[in-house]
């Protein structure tokens, strides 16, 4: 995976974690739900990139 990809995943999952906590303290619930669902679509897309760049590395092996 690219560094670049990985600095920005990293940088938005940041300030996620502080919408999420802003929320929270703030008791303004609906900031706290966009942080936390935008997190998981962070998530979702590193383990997607992750897994395509374990597959390259395999094929690239293989060969």
């Amino acid at each position: 995976m690219s560094r670049l990809l990985l600095a920005s995943i990293v940088m938005l999952a940041i300030f996620d974690i502080g919408l999420v906590v802003f929320g929270l303290v703030t008791r303004q619930f609906s900031y706290a739900l966009a942080g936390g669902g935008f997190l998981a679509v962070l998530a979702l897309l590193y383990l997607t990139v992750s897994r395509v760049d374990a597959d390259e590395t395999e094929e690239d092996d293989a060969n």
